[in-house]
């Protein structure tokens, strides 16, 4: 299991939240059916968004964060 925080000060309203990513990478056994003997790993991953101070752009910063992360956790897929 990895765990990070992330300070982005650099962007619009980056001194009001923390975004916290965990990432699990575990091992598990061959997929049945599949003609593959082979062992496979499931790779999870899970964020968070905490606000430092209150905003109004609280719905911004959660939309923000999101896309930016399914676009970098995307990466992983492909």
């Amino acid at each position: 299991m990895y765990e990070c925080e992330a300070h982005t000060p650099e962007v619009p309203f980056g001194d009001c939240f923390v975004t916290r990513v965990r990432q699990v990478l575990a091992s598990v056994p061959a997929l049945e059916g599949q003609g593959n003997k082979e062992p496979a790993c499931l790779f999870q991953a899970s964020w968070s968004v905490e606000l430092t101070r209150s905003t109004m752009m609280e719905g911004a910063i959660h939309r923000g964060a999101r896309s930016g992360l399914q676009s970098n956790f995307m990466a992983y897929a492909n």
